[in-house]
């Protein structure tokens, strides 16, 4: 039961503060592993519940350039 929080903020640089406290909020929702990409107006988070630990489960996943 993974969780995801997220906003996007158009004309301005969004800030990784306040998705991680959106992050906090959704705990409940995976404590096992927490992730996050701000990038200009764009900050996500997830939250990860560990059922089945795979090794190439860690979130979010990058391609090769990161």
């Amino acid at each position: 039961m993974c969780g995801i929080a997220g906003f996007y903020l158009n004309g301005r640089e969004a800030s990784r503060g306040l998705v991680e406290r959106m992050n906090r909020l959704i705990l409940h929702r995976g404590p096992d592993q927490d992730g996050f990409f701000v990038e200009g107006g764009c900050a996500i988070g997830m939250r990860r519940l560990s059922i089945i630990d795979l090794g190439t489960g860690k979130q979010p996943i990058a391609n090769e350039d990161e």
